[in-house]
């Protein structure tokens, strides 16, 4: 479901996660699900690995693992205005959702991101649940 929201994204898609090997298959099952769906020219994503952040999940440190992941992806968004969503690609990162959110926000607020810069935030968790009501409901994703 993550994939196939990375890949209906109209923008730039940082796919972070905090298991490095994750990257590769991710990866791949993007590029091959778009090429059935016909959408391999379209896809705009790179992969982006978050050093430390498992090692403090590891640890029963959540929170700052969490601030791992959004101060790299702060980062990201600060150096590559390009980017419009950051996906967190394992089910173990959708905690840090709100962390992210609120750090992006305040970076809004002093000025460090565009205020009017639309950034999504992605988890795999919010992706499986939208597939889901689509298939269930017919809602448009």
């Amino acid at each position: 479901a993550l994939q196939q929201q990375i890949i209906g994204h109209n923008g730039r898609v940082c796919i972070m996660s905090i298991f490095q090997p994750t990257l590769p298959s991710i990866t791949q099952e993007i590029q091959q699900t778009a090429t059935s769906l016909g959408k391999y020219d379209e896809l705009n994503f790179f992969p982006q690995f978050v050093p430390e952040a498992l090692e403090e999940l590891n640890k029963g440190n959540a929170d700052e693992c969490a601030n791992y992941i959004a101060r790299a992806a702060l980062s990201i968004l600060t150096e590559d205005k390009n980017v419009s969503s950051i996906a967190l690609a394992m089910f173990s990162m959708a905690f840090a959702r709100d962390k992210l959110v609120n750090m992006i926000n305040e970076a809004k607020a002093d000025g460090k991101l565009d205020s009017s810069r639309k950034i999504e935030v992605i988890t795999s968790p919010d992706a499986a649940v939208i597939d889901l009501k689509s298939k269930l409901f017919q809602v448009p994703t």
